[in-house]
């Protein structure tokens, strides 16, 4: 049956069943069915109650737009998810008219994205709040679709088991979209990946929340610098109106119009940027008083730079590819990439398309049916990749077949791949440790004659043993 045929089909029972969940194989009995009781404890106060995604991150999901840290983050780590393509596998198999559908089908999930831009915006959203949602819709002629769906509008209701029982999605617009799961059968519309949170267990833990004291102290920095830049980066200053009296004379004071038109005078020729180092020229007992600069003031740079590799580190990226100075653990560009691959990227793809795999195995009833990611198909890692060949190429106690097998590729036959090779000349153990075959002349070793060497006759002048007797003449031979 082909890949459309199937999701036709399921779309069919999802058509005609009262519930949501997509019907594709028959329920086990309810006495089969479990449930883990501490989680059903954990949840009786939440039941039938929707769960909004955590207030930290819907506040701060903003600062995307204007924190340029958080802003590539997102960029380098979601760019990075897309760039890998994901291993589609059936058992030993990944490449047949099924698994080609398959790769066909998510190399365009729906009619306005590709898999990459799919992928990118799916990472982005797992990124930053630890959740992402993706929703199933059938499409027209038989087609059908995934989206990705905001996490902050997604709101999560528990059952009487303490799994999900509805996922329900509110835009800005008022309306609202419910989706219900059947979490006996594994089935649902809505596919939920999400990254552990210690605290909570309907939603994920996102780097967002992480980061959001850094996030403070990074935006409150920046308008310091930007303040003193306006000023043109001259500690700031009392305007002190002292004029001179007679001795016993009250000391005046200016009218609610002098102070005003002060300030304002103030304001409109030396504040600012374009007035930054233009002189003032002060009468009347008007007198200059300039602060000095704080601790604060004095390191503004080097604070906001701390706060950014906070940032950097709660997203799991190296300060150096976020281009922050001041950060030396990594002793070049390379090293930091791939770090940055093998640690953050890696995890983030394979709980993306891993999950998206099963899901898809549940919808297709295809149990073998998985999504995976190579590492050794990553450019970042092709360095690593070669070291690790040539150790295993290099090793003495693997036969070729084992060598083969550590390196995915297909085996030899038994005679050639599953022998022993030592390093002289590569020749099978059994040919090495053999003793050596009987020569019938006795010339055990000797070395063959070389061009031009005579050729002694043993059975003319010479004994038995081929030796020449005496008075032989050695030039008639």
């Amino acid at each position: 049956m082909k890949i459309t045929e199937r999701l036709n089909a399921a779309y069919s029972a999802l058509t005609t069943s009262s519930s949501t969940a997509l019907v594709l194989h028959k329920q086990a009995p309810p006495l089969e069915l479990k449930h883990s009781e501490a989680r059903r404890v954990a949840m009786m106060h939440r039941v039938g109650v929707e769960q909004w995604a955590p207030t930290e991150y819907r506040n701060l999901v903003r600062v995307v737009r204007t924190n340029p840290i958080v802003r590539r983050a997102v960029q380098l780590i979601s760019d990075a998810v897309a760039s890998i393509e994901p291993v589609i596998r059936r058992g030993e198999r990944s490449e047949g008219g099924d698994i080609d559908a398959i790769a066909k089908q998510f190399s365009k999930p729906n009619p306005v994205q590709d898999r990459a831009s799919f992928a990118k915006e799916t990472a982005g959203y797992l990124a930053l709040s630890g959740n992402t949602f993706i929703e199933h819709a059938a499409g027209m002629a038989g087609y059908h679709e995934f989206y990705a769906l905001r996490p902050e509008l997604m709101t999560i209701t528990p059952g009487e088991d303490g799994w999900t029982q509805r996922y329900s999605y509110r835009p800005a617009s008022g309306r609202r979209k419910d989706w219900n799961v059947n979490i006996a059968r594994g089935k649902s519309d809505i596919l939920h990946l999400k990254d552990f949170s210690p605290d909570d267990d309907l939603w994920g833990h996102g780097a967002l929340e992480a980061v959001q004291l850094p996030l403070s102290i990074y935006d409150n920095a920046q308008m310091l610098s930007l303040s003193m830049f306006k000023n043109g980066a001259m500690p700031s200053g009392a305007m002190v109106y002292n004029p001179s009296v007679a001795s016993g004379q009250p000391q005046p004071t200016l009218t609610d119009k002098q102070y005003e038109d002060l300030k304002k005078a103030i304001d409109e020729r030396f504040s600012g940027p374009k007035n930054a180092g233009r002189p003032m020229l002060l009468d009347g007992g008007l007198e200059w008083q300039q602060f000095s600069m704080s601790f604060v003031d004095m390191q503004a740079d080097l604070i906001r730079n701390a706060a950014a590799r906070d940032i950097a580190l709660g997203f799991g990226i190296p300060p150096m590819l976020l281009g922050i100075p001041g950060d030396n653990t990594y002793s070049n560009y390379q090293e930091a990439n791939r770090a940055f691959y093998r640690q953050t990227v890696l995890s983030l793809a394979q709980t993306i398309y891993g999950g998206i795999g099963r899901w898809w195995a549940v919808m297709l009833s295809m149990p073998d049916l998985e999504f995976h990611v190579d590492p050794d198909q990553l450019w970042a890692l092709a360095e690593e990749v070669a070291i690790r060949e040539q150790r295993i190429e290099g090793s003495l106690m693997r036969t070729p077949n084992e060598k083969r097998k550590l390196l995915k590729l297909t085996a030899l036959p038994p005679e050639e791949g599953d022998v022993m090779l030592v390093s002289g000349g590569l020749v099978p153990l059994s040919q090495v440790t053999a003793p050596p075959a009987l020569d019938p002349t006795g010339d055990y070793g000797a070395p063959p004659p070389g061009p031009g060497a005579r050729k002694v006759d043993k059975s003319a002048d010479g004994d038995k043993d081929g030796r020449l007797n005496e008075g032989d003449n050695p030039a008639a031979a």
